[in-house]
């Protein structure tokens, strides 16, 4: 019987032991918060507007929801994939 072990650790190909910032990997330690924001802002968006201009993609959000959390004290926002 093997034993298979996979790791999952997310790698770059550029540096090894690096944390991505939220501008070069929203999905590797900002994927809940980012949604989150995305879902809000498409509500805000959608209260504003006609039935006929509702939005149903929460994706089309995805810039402005990282720039929106790129604010707070405690989102990482330059790393050395970016620098």
């Amino acid at each position: 019987m093997y034993t298979i072990i996979i790791d999952t650790t997310p790698q770059h190909e550029e540096f090894d032991h690096t944390i991505p910032c939220i501008h070069c990997n929203w999905k590797f330690d900002h994927e809940r918060e980012v949604k989150e924001e995305c879902i809000k802002l498409m509500q805000q968006w959608n209260a504003k507007h006609d039935e006929d201009d509702q939005a149903d993609d929460y994706s089309i959000f995805i810039d402005e929801a990282i720039e929106n959390l790129a604010q707070l004290p405690y989102i990482k926002t330059t790393c050395d994939l970016c620098y």
